[in-house]
């Protein structure tokens, strides 16, 4: 088949790579335009431009597709299928209806379920114990297709944001090219969402990763799987904001409303932190302008106990 392919984020990398490697034509990359980001603004590009330009495929960034000219450019393809995954831009109808067979998603969620930009963080935090990849026709809803094949995948107790995230990449992988395969032979039976069903996964903001320690510590270890690598929990030290990379469980049942937030014993090389129902053993922290770092090797250089995580100072 000849493929225009849009994507933006890693996700997309892999699924990319293994399609430039199969027997398609892939004909042009679309990502979202590069931007400045980081401590000194400098321009980075997705990466999937840089993958695309490994490979020396041609690389589109428009900002939209308000334009006749970005309209005209996609057109003059004459592409068979349009893969999306992660792009980033919404597609208007000229360009779902212009390729043969149409723009198929690879979404990372057991559709309808999830529907929208962070499905894989959401199956962490409301404790999801199966998730999966959905192939979709898309239509101008977002995510409203029909479903052309899903398959299901088991979530870990100890599932963080990016090992569901690897896992889904490959799933997403190997189902779109047997996806593919069985609409070259018109082996597909479309089957429509069931919308009462559905639920959204909404983009994620950073104010998220701070943590409410008034939670219950099942909802609080969830969140700190769940938003690893991104946006990374937090909570204050001192004043300044203190990221929690890794925590367990410690116990689930206890309560004291005069110590939540405050790391109530340090004995034996653990941190342990009251939360509104249960304890949290603290296992990987990053201080301020620091690296990631194991917290009993922090114990010594920090005077952790009975410090209120609550406090701004």
């Amino acid at each position: 088949m000849k493929i225009i392919f849009a994507g933006t984020p890693d996700f997309a990398v892999h699924i990319l790579t293994k399609l430039i490697q199969s027997n398609h034509e892939i004909q042009v990359v679309y990502t979202t335009p590069d931007a400045r980001a980081g401590r000194g603004k400098k321009v980075q590009i997705s990466p999937v431009k840089k993958m695309a330009l490994n490979y020396n495929i041609p690389v589109l960034q428009p900002i939209n597709f308000k334009e006749q000219q970005a309209v005209n450019d996609f057109m003059n393809f004459k592409t068979d299928v349009m893969i999306v995954v992660a792009y980033g831009l919404l597609l208007p109808a000229i360009i779902l209806q212009t390729p043969k067979l149409g723009c198929i998603n690879v979404h990372a969620s057991l559709l309808p379920k999830y529907r929208g930009a962070a499905p894989i963080t959401y199956a962490i935090l409301n404790g999801e114990k199966k998730t999966g990849t959905t192939i979709m026709q898309m239509a101008e809803g977002l995510d409203t297709g029909d479903i052309l094949s899903q398959e299901s995948l088991l979530v870990d107790d100890n599932e963080t944001g990016k090992s569901l995230h690897d896992k889904l990449a490959k799933q997403g992988t190997d189902l779109l090219l047997t996806t593919l395969k069985k609409i070259e032979n018109n082996e597909i039976k479309p089957i429509k969402q069931n919308d009462k069903l559905h639920s959204y996964a909404y983009k994620l903001t950073k104010s998220q990763g701070q943590i409410n320690w008034g939670d219950d510590v099942i909802k609080i270890e969830r969140q700190i799987r769940g938003l690893n690598p991104y946006p990374i929990s937090w909570c204050y030290f001192n004043g300044n904001p203190m990221r929690i990379h890794k925590a367990t469980i410690y116990d689930n049942t206890s309560t004291d409303d005069k110590n939540i937030g405050k790391i109530i014993k340090n004995k034996k090389n653990n941190l342990l932190v009251q939360t509104g129902c249960g304890i949290l053993n603290l296992k990987t922290l990053q201080m301020p302008s620091k690296k990631p770092a194991p917290a009993n090797a922090l114990i010594n250089s920090y005077d952790f106990y009975n410090k209120d995580l609550n406090k701004l100072s």
